[in-house]
């Protein structure tokens, strides 16, 4: 069966060189289950309860955040969900392991959890009153019937295609027309389009939907600058000054890779900088005032 994927496109990246893996799943006695991944057979995201990357999250829902991720984004900043549609083609009657939300609840919990779950994407339910919950549970148009939860990663074998959300239609997902900018927003410095040319002939793709690239991200302007190389389902990254190898394990591509830094020196440092302003986009507090 046709299933779709929503997310942010930096998640999206790390999900063409891996596998959907992550989300949780909370249960009415509040415990929660790491590790599922959440489907839906509506090819639109509305109603999923998707953040949109403009969202200023509450005490609440930090606290929510602690708890599902072990860790709090620390400049408060949500990625907009809505952007990516991966969709996957699965067969729920050979992988037990896959199951509708709606039975998952009928086993698992009740009808009403099932409606209140899907209520909380349209309004917080903890806020509301007894009479208005029981008044929208009646009335609000939900989505929980659309879902499906698989209890294992969904790997590549089983994408089918990767949408990119232009004003609402989705179109088929082209990293330079879509995903440059969309990473961008979110601190990601590329080289440019023939320097990750060049990562492409380097790095063979491990799937047909899979674009290997390479790009900068800076987390704190006072650790050694880095370059991250993610394709062929692996990501390595190098040090920008010194050419080593300080994530993966070293192969036959290393080699290669450390002569396309030493190539492209120039511009990686470029990207660096632009990391580093970026940075200081998200943290302005962290930026060094020149004394008077």
């Amino acid at each position: 069966m046709k299933l779709y994927h929503y997310t942010a496109v930096t998640l999206g990246e790390s999900i063409l060189s891996s596998a959907i893996s992550n989300g949780h799943l909370i249960h009415s006695d509040n415990s929660m289950s790491q590790g599922v991944v959440w489907l839906t057979t509506e090819p639109r995201p509305g109603g999923h309860g998707l953040t949109r990357g403009d969202e200023i999250l509450d005490a609440s829902q930090r606290a929510h955040q602690l708890r599902a991720q072990g860790g709090v984004a620390r400049n408060h900043v949500t990625l907009d969900k809505t952007q990516l549609r991966i969709t996957v083609e699965l067969d729920p009657e050979q992988d037990p392991r896959l199951m509708s939300f709606m039975q998952y609840c009928k086993v698992y919990e009740s009808k009403r959890f099932a409606k209140v779950y899907g209520l909380s994407c349209l309004v917080d339910v903890k806020r509301l009153a007894p009479k208005e919950l029981m008044r929208l549970m009646k009335s609000a148009s939900t989505k929980e019937s659309t879902w499906w939860l698989s209890f294992n990663p969904v790997r590549p074998e089983a994408f089918v295609s990767v949408d990119f959300n232009v004003k609402g239609k989705f179109e088929p997902y082209d990293f330079e027309r879509h995903g440059r900018e969309a990473m961008r927003r979110y601190g990601f410095a590329l080289p440019s389009p023939k320097a990750l040319a060049e990562i492409a002939d380097i790095v063979p793709a491990a799937h047909r939907l899979e674009r290997p690239k390479a790009f900068v991200f800076c987390d704190d302007p006072d650790k050694p600058p880095k370059v991250a190389v993610r394709g062929g389902a692996t990501v390595r990254a190098f040090d920008l000054r010194t050419r080593d190898l300080v994530v993966g394990e070293a192969d036959d591509r290393t080699a290669p890779l450390q002569a396309w830094v030493d190539r492209h020196s120039d511009e990686l440092e470029a990207c660096w900088t632009e990391a580093v302003d970026l940075f200081y986009t998200f943290y302005p507090d962290r930026r060094a005032v020149a004394p008077a």
